[in-house]
């Protein structure tokens, strides 16, 4: 039997050669090799390669290191991964869509990451959304991204505050900032200010978007000092700020622009109402005139523009009942001033497409969960709609990057317009149902995925199967 002491000295000789190194004596070896033993050599390696194959190795410490890119995110579970595959894989153009859009939040929401063999497959997707998928996502997106892209980095803090939201993209600070402004609005200025100058256009215009909430005078300074910003696309974002400003000069002028441009009159023999019509510029083609009057009604204070017809602010939405773009233009101000009472009665009244309007307008991006409640309440009635609006719902959902509350979706899914919707696709006569159906399954919260779902079942496949997918999908990831 070799001891270690003995194993070690043969192991010596042998790979120092026995001339220089001579074996171990014979009783060294147990008195298994005779010292004579003309063969002693090979069979002192036939000892020692028998011991080696049946002596356990020793244990050695693995250095446990750092990962290199710290992501602690969940993976979902592991029967979502096909379905990302399907609706998101290769090049199909869908990385955009309202589904994908929804995926990401989600995603996002419940702090989970794609599989790390997954990211190349899905390569449009997670370029496209890597703010949302976590970390390694952002690293994998930015390995090939120019500088200034790439120099954003992997930050995927869970929570956003003063001491780390210069970090994050401009999405992100562009939402901590509107936030703030609800609580602490000059603190919120200040650190816009603070960074501005060295944050590239693109950002700027974002943190300037979220200073849109709550404007007051305090903040005429800061504007002002934008008037000789580099970039025209901040210097424009700033103005129409100013301009929201009560008592501003341009907030005057506009607002006298909107009265030059209405004409007040009156109707009826026996009971005289008064009547509203908006007159165009000349230059003003059709098309044009509904987004020309909101830029132009809508910029004025409904209590300014009514005092100045000499007429109270429900006697000027009755009279501008008769004129629908007037109407359309009066329920997006009375939207931005949370006078949701008059956006219904306006929206009812024939002003059905103030919701569009406002979705044009820029009014809803990244509301605020509660306003989009009140404002879904009175501004949505699917029950005049004439037809399911495919195109409208997905940029609603674009804004919103949320579901709408269930009321809204029981209403839709109970409407007329839905209802000529599922008929026209049973029978493959509806060219926009695909666009319709994810929309739907983007805008719908988790308890009435059912519903819709069960709706969508008797239909063809062709139609319906992205939306099933991706309602799956959804199922798997908020369970996760």
């Amino acid at each position: 039997m070799l001891d270690d002491a003995t194993a070690e000295a043969l192991t010596r000789s042998l790979m120092l050669g026995t001339a220089r190194r001579p074996l171990p004596a014979g009783a060294g070896l147990g008195g298994l090799v005779a010292a004579d033993d003309p063969k002693a050599v090979l069979k002192a390696a036939a000892l020692l390669g028998q011991r080696d194959r049946f002596a356990r190795p020793r244990l050695s410490q693995v250095p446990v290191s750092e990962p290199i890119l710290a992501d602690p995110r969940s993976l979902p579970p592991d029967a979502a991964r096909p379905l990302f595959l399907s609706l998101l894989a290769g090049k199909s153009g869908h990385s955009a869509d309202p589904v994908a859009l929804a995926i990401a939040d989600a995603m996002a929401r419940r702090r989970l990451k794609l599989h790390p063999f997954d990211l190349p497959r899905l390569e449009a997707f997670v370029r496209a959304h890597a703010a949302q998928l976590g970390a390694s996502a952002m690293a994998w997106a930015g390995r090939h991204a120019g500088a200034e892209e790439s120099g954003r980095g992997a930050f995927d803090a869970e929570a956003i505050d003063e001491t780390n939201w210069q970090k994050a993209g401009p999405a992100r600070k562009s939402a901590f900032i509107r936030s703030l402004r609800g609580t602490a609005p000059d603190r919120a200025r200040d650190l816009v200010a603070g960074i501005f100058a060295t944050e590239p256009a693109a950002t700027r215009v974002a943190l300037l978007q979220g200073l849109a909430a709550g404007l007051s005078e305090a903040d005429r300074a800061f504007l002002d000092s934008l008037s000789g910003d580099r970039a025209p696309t901040v210097r424009e974002t700033a103005e129409a700020l100013l301009a929201r400003l009560p008592g501003s000069a341009r907030s005057r002028q506009r607002l006298q622009e909107a009265i030059d441009r209405l004409h007040l009159g009156h109707t009826g023999l026996l009971k005289r109402r008064a009547t509203l019509r908006l007159e165009f510029p000349a230059t003003i083609k059709e098309w044009q005139r509904e987004s020309w009057a909101v830029a132009t009604i809508a910029a004025a204070g409904l209590d300014d523009l009514a005092g100045g017809l000499r007429l109270t602010v429900d006697a000027m939405a009755a009279a501008a009942e008769g004129d629908e773009i007037l109407a359309v233009a009066l329920a997006v101000r009375a939207a931005r001033e949370g006078r949701f009472d008059l956006l219904a009665r306006l929206a009812r009244a024939g002003a059905a497409r103030a919701w569009i309007a406002s979705i044009e307008a820029g009014d809803l991006n990244e509301a605020e969960p509660a306003f989009v409640a009140r404002w879904s309440a009175a501004a949505l009635h699917p029950e005049l709609w004439t037809d399911l609006p495919a195109g409208a719902l997905a940029r609603l959902h674009e804004a919103i990057r949320a579901p709408l509350p269930e009321a809204a979706i029981r209403a839709i899914l109970a409407a007329p317009a839905w209802r000529s919707l599922t008929a026209a696709a049973q029978r493959q006569e509806a060219p926009l149902a695909e666009q319709a159906f994810t929309a739907l399954v983007a805008l719908t919260p988790a308890p009435l995925r059912h519903a819709l779902q069960t709706e969508l079942a008797p239909l063809p496949p062709t139609l319906t199967a992205r939306a099933l997918t991706a309602m799956a999908l959804l199922d798997h990831i908020d369970a996760a």
